[in-house]
């Protein structure tokens, strides 16, 4: 399993999951991850997200001292997983109304809003490691989980569904029983214990959260307003000029635009082009600030600025940067910035500006680098 980086502690990880009339698609989901994930996976608490009559369900089947879910933990020995009526969570139609079913367009609209901004507000905690699951409910409810998760998921987060033999599709099959027993159905049926099958399918994510700025913009936006918007960036992305970084002239060529820098800004802005050229994927290359504070991009940027041929031999040895390197990039940032501002209409200039994002509240974790694509870029050297 992967585990997200740049966390500041042990993550919690924690089951996301959307219930209809079948709740055991949450206690086959533990199962697998705790008894045959490896190295297994220490999920400690579940949320549902599920109608009135999927609520109504999960109350008598998973909760309490005679639920499903402590039987699990019991049988197989697992620390306490938390779950109790808090975690479920209730859709509503379009009046506020608990939803008992979803079955109009009006009905799907609403909880698309509901299960994106459930997921946006858990992500939001760097600490919470987040496991999706599309298993039960609705096919739209997995559906939109699915789109929530890559919108919003970051690294180390993950989607999945749970699968087990047809024979065990039933209502009284929740986990494999403990000791490797069959399973005895109340109809007399005896599934041996040779064909329990009980699997769990991994769904790659496209993560889009650090490749879409507006996203950390648009906070409180619905699905289909952000559907939208990403519609407008990507139409507009496919408008944008390339950006050529002349070395000769120390300048920005933008279609029809110069854009004059200093020496210093020219090696700031080459570097990131340079860096993001050189990923092997078409992930951005970024750099954080902490990084920066430990002279990563001190280092970089002398031996960039030694080389090209437009340099200013005073700034070889880039001084003020080893002792406050933070401070020195922030202004250098904002000056090129500001200059791409003021000669490119503002779709152009957003995408060619040195963009940062944080995906945490940490504020070292804050990173900077370039959205533009590897064919938006070119570099002309010397």
């Amino acid at each position: 399993m992967c585990t997200t980086p740049n966390r500041q502690t042990t993550p919690k990880h924690v089951l996301i999951s959307v219930v209809g009339l079948a709740p055991q698609v949450i206690t086959e989901t533990l199962y697998y991850y705790w008894c045959l994930a490896s190295p297994p996976v220490p999920i400690t608490e579940v949320f549902a997200l599920t109608t009135l009559r999927g609520k109504e369900t999960l109350e008598e089947t998973l909760l309490g001292d005679n639920g499903r879910l402590k039987s699990l933990c019991d049988d197989y020995n697992l620390p306490p997983i938390h779950f109790d009526l808090a975690n479920i969570h209730l859709l509503k139609n379009a009046d506020g109304q608990p939803l008992k079913d979803i079955s109009s367009v009006i009905d799907n609209e609403v909880l698309a809003d509901q299960i994106f901004a459930f997921v946006r507000n858990l992500v939001a905690n760097p600490d919470v490691c987040l496991y999706a699951s599309i298993a039960g409910g609705r096919k739209t409810m997995g559906l939109y989980i699915g789109l929530a998760m890559q919108f919003y998921g970051r690294p180390g987060d993950s989607l999945s569904h749970v699968l087990v033999n047809p024979a065990l599709e039933n209502r009284e099959f929740f986990y494999p029983p403990p000791n490797g027993a069959d399973v005895v159905l109340s109809d007399g049926r005896t599934i041996p214990v040779e064909e329990i099958r009980l699997e769990l399918a991994e769904i790659p994510l496209l993560l889009l959260r650090e490749k879409i700025p507006f996203l950390n913009e648009h906070t409180d936006a619905g699905y289909t307003e952000l559907i939208e918007i990403a519609q407008r960036e990507y139409n507009a992305l496919q408008a944008i000029s390339p950006v050529i970084v002349n070395t000769c002239s120390c300048c920005l060529e933008i279609g029809e635009v110069t854009i004059k820098l200093t020496p210093l800004e020219l090696a700031l802005y080459l570097f990131f082009a340079q860096q993001h050229l050189d990923e092997e994927t078409e992930d951005r290359y970024s750099i954080s600030r902490s990084e920066i504070r430990e002279g990563l991009l001190t280092d970089a940027l002398k031996e960039i600025v030694s080389q090209i041929s437009a340099r200013d031999f005073r700034l070889e040895k880039l001084k003020g940067w080893d002792s406050d390197p933070i401070a020195r990039f922030s202004q250098t940032r904002s000056n090129i910035n500001r200059k791409i501002r003021e000669r490119l209409a503002e779709t152009q200039s957003t995408h060619c500006q040195i963009q940062s994002w944080n995906p945490s509240s940490n504020r070292d974790e804050t990173c900077y680098g370039l959205a533009l694509s590897k064919d938006r870029i070119h570099l002309r050297l010397h």
